[in-house]
């Protein structure tokens, strides 16, 4: 029998954990993912939201742009370390795409970046054949929006995900 899984795409910063301020001249609000693991904050509710989830029958991926790769800010070895520690404080594993590359890199790497899909097209070779129509996104950025409907499922903004999940406890 071949189902398909109904997949929970979920965006990292500034939706699983918070993001850290990094004001530059020209944005003094620019922000950034977490570098280190001791930097990594978990937003008030997600660890909880993404167990519901995940108990109720919905393979949690995680999606995350992480331009620091390309500007030298940050190692991928790092990336994928602070990943890891990120899951570890939610007490939730679950697989994780990142894009490295915003503007250098060949045609299919700079795919990978949201708003395109190519992490989604990399989760469905490597976990199987999505339900679209039972597909989320997760997230607190136009990317993310984008992401969701360029690939065709629905999207929820984190704050409402958080609020859902609190009213069901």
């Amino acid at each position: 029998m071949n189902t398909k899984k109904k997949y929970l795409f979920v965006d990292f910063d500034g939706t699983i954990r918070d993001t850290i301020p990094d004001p530059t001249e020209k944005n003094p609000n620019d922000r950034r993912p977490p570098f280190e693991p001791e930097e990594v904050k978990i937003r008030v509710g997600m660890s909880e939201a993404l167990k519901k989830w995940r108990n109720k029958g919905w393979f949690i991926v995680g999606v995350s742009n992480q331009s620091g790769v390309e500007k030298e800010q940050v190692t991928a070895d790092k990336v994928v370390e602070v990943a890891k520690h990120t899951m570890d404080l939610l007490d939730v594993h679950f697989p994780f795409y990142y894009a490295p590359h915003k503007r250098k890199g060949t045609p299919e790497q700079l795919s990978l970046r949201k708003p395109d899909i190519g992490m989604a097209k990399l989760a469905f070779q490597e976990w199987g054949e999505p339900n679209l129509e039972e597909s989320l996104m997760v997230g607190d950025y136009k990317a993310d929006e984008e992401f969701a409907k360029n690939l065709g499922i629905a999207y929820v903004d984190v704050n409402d995900f958080v609020k859902e999940q609190e009213k069901n406890e």
